[in-house]
């Protein structure tokens, strides 16, 4: 039996947890009690975008912006239903063949709605977009701007996708999507990917993802090279391949012991490291992926509410697959040169939606 004390919304005395319910697809959850439910719902995220050109100019493709996420304390009286409809992810993008450009896809928005008119909605995060030949694209936007919920409703919008500035001559450069803002971070750049700024006309470049903790490390400069993935207790390194830390700061993907132990009760693991840049590692809960090279990344799974990273492929030879991203975190783009055919981008991570009951004491 595990017990609350001084919670928004409980009285001073505290509560008793009867029930934790997870839905990770459409569904009801019915209160077993009387008391509050405790709920978190998390919007999908939208997909990166890919490119696979033989031309000699900028290629571009940026990631894709993570759902909204929103809390919130309902009264609830035993027996009572409360609906979630969780929303389509931004679809992912079929292999493509040499000279296709292709931006990724929106997400669609969640809703919930229970007794005494409650309704609260969370907005998913939108594509990212490729292009050659320019020297800026902009990642998808996180979701933000849903509405309803009770007056102790907290919701914070999605990290962005990575953005690009400055490209040159032959550059090729991707962005990782944006993570879930599960932490309340600042805006859309809290938990956004790393961005590129270089000005190397040969860089190749692919940047890390955000995670609920920070964001993906930049490239800026005159540059090359990738860099790494946030993680639940910070920024990935700028210029550098180093991930961000887990929550207590170590610079490890799994997640503290103790936290885990908790999460027999409060379900969700967002709280480890992310991945270094050029790592084929697997990320802890909360873990983005880092940004990788010539070597396709389609096996690699980011850690809950964490992003996959850009992927590039330099010379030509194989596939660029990007990640698959967390719960509501944005997929990375992917940039080829001349490849046979480029690997399939991932769709954006899956909504969320999670009940905890709790009986009054």
């Amino acid at each position: 039996m595990t017990t609350l004390n001084n919670l928004d919304g409980i009285n001073s005395t505290g509560g008793i947890v009867r029930q934790l319910r997870i839905l990770t697809q459409s569904g009801a959850v019915v209160s077993p009690v009387s008391g509050k439910m405790l709920l978190l719902a998390a919007a999908a995220a939208g997909s990166g975008a890919a490119i696979n050109s033989t031309a000699s100019t900028q290629r571009l493709a940026t990631g894709a912006g993570a759902g909204e996420i929103a809390f919130d304390v309902v009264d609830v009286a035993a027996g009572d239903t409360f609906t979630a409809t969780l929303g389509a992810p931004g679809a992912g993008l079929p292999s493509v063949g040499v000279g296709v450009s292709t931006n990724g896809n929106d997400a669609s928005n969640t809703t919930v709605t229970g007794p005494n008119s409650y309704s609260l909605s969370v907005v998913g995060g939108k594509k990212g977009v490729a292009a050659s030949g320019v020297a800026s694209a902009n990642g998808g936007d996180g979701g933000t701007g849903g509405t309803g919920g009770t007056a102790r409703v907290l919701r914070f919008p999605g990290g962005r996708g990575g953005n690009v500035t400055n490209a040159a001559g032959t550059a090729r450069i991707a962005t990782g999507g944006g993570g879930v803002n599960a932490m309340g971070l600042t805006a859309q750049t809290g938990t956004r990917a790393g961005d590129s700024s270089t000005t190397n006309s040969t860089a190749a470049v692919a940047t890390g993802g955000g995670a609920p903790g920070g964001r993906g490390g930049d490239r800026t400069g005159t540059g090359t090279g990738n860099t790494g993935g946030a993680g639940a207790g910070g920024n990935a390194a700028d210029n550098a391949l180093t991930a961000g830390p887990n929550i207590k700061g170590l610079a490890v993907t799994a997640s503290p012991a103790d936290i885990v132990a908790a999460l027999a009760t409060y379900g969700i693991d967002f709280f480890g490291g992310g991945i270094a840049g050029d790592d084929s590692s697997n990320a802890g809960g909360g873990g983005a992926l880092g940004g990788r090279t010539d070597v396709a990344a389609a096996g690699q799974l980011a850690g809950n509410f964490a992003a996959s990273a850009g992927v590039v492929a330099v010379t030509g030879v194989g596939s660029a697959g990007s990640g698959t991203p967390g719960f509501a975190a944005g997929s990375g783009g992917v940039v080829a040169s001349n490849a046979a055919t480029l690997a399939a981008v991932p769709a954006g991570g899956k909504a969320l939606f999670v009940a905890i009951f709790i009986e009054e004491t």
